[in-house]
């Protein structure tokens, strides 16, 4: 996890490296990789569509 992600929610890096890993062990996800290929399964992101624009609009 990128450390300008952690200064922004005011978080140890540790503990969002945490929170992550709990998401993709709820998710059964093993990756990012198949993060996104979830996000586009779900279409809660679209081609084209910018990292920053998407989490803006939901």
């Amino acid at each position: 996890m990128p450390p300008s992600i952690t200064r922004h929610l005011v978080e140890r890096h540790a503990t969002v490296k945490t929170h992550v890993a709990r998401i993709f062990a709820e998710l059964t996800l093993r990756d990012r990789a198949q993060a996104v290929v979830l996000a586009y399964e779900t279409r809660l992101v679209t081609s084209g569509e910018s990292a920053s624009s998407a989490a803006l609009d939901r």
